[in-house]
């Protein structure tokens, strides 16, 4: 069954297989991306924020044409 979700998730695995052995030697390397979502978190926070606010002031100024 070389078309199998299995046999896919196999083949992956071993052609990064490199990449795995480096980052299990490693015992400083993280396995997740926690610091890096963290460090991004206030611009896309800001982003959110800053797309509303442009968003209610569109809404506003259709309003205030529309009396």
């Amino acid at each position: 069954m070389p078309d199998s979700l299995l046999a896919k998730a196999n083949t992956y695995a071993n052609n990064q297989w490199d990449k795995l052995e480096i980052l299990f030697s490693n015992g400083n390397i993280d396995v997740d991306n926690n610091s890096t979502a963290r460090a991004i978190r206030p611009i896309t926070l800001f982003r959110t924020h800053f797309v509303i606010t442009i968003y209610v002031l569109i809404i506003n100024s259709k309003c205030l044409f529309m009396k």
